[in-house]
């Protein structure tokens, strides 16, 4: 099984960011923000060999390009897209669920 090459893009890392600091406000742990981190990029992690592995949301959401979704917990959600050609994995923004507004 070849594996898929992840590229993080940069309303990923903007985005976690942001997370990471509103985390921070509500006074969570950093034990417990250090958890949910390291979930979400286990699950991200997974798209390496398991490039389909969560659902299609292209028409859901009405995209242009197949877009699949995974899901974090109740709350959260990131988009992804796979370019089967070239072998590899956009991961879009960490958004909350109740975002509209998903950016690649």
């Amino acid at each position: 099984m070849e594996k898929y090459e992840l590229l993080y893009t940069d309303s990923f890392a903007n985005s976690l960011d942001t997370f990471i600091s509103d985390w921070k406000k509500l006074k969570l742990s950093q034990k417990k923000i250090d958890q949910y981190v390291q979930k979400i990029f286990e699950l991200v992690h997974s798209l390496e060999y398991f490039s389909d592995r969560f659902a299609d949301v292209t028409d859901l959401y009405q995209f242009d390009q197949r877009t699949r979704r995974i899901l974090i917990g109740r709350q959260y959600a990131i988009m992804y897209r796979v370019d089967q050609k070239s072998r590899r994995v956009y991961v879009g923004s960490l958004v909350s669920q109740t975002q509209m507004n998903f950016k690649f």
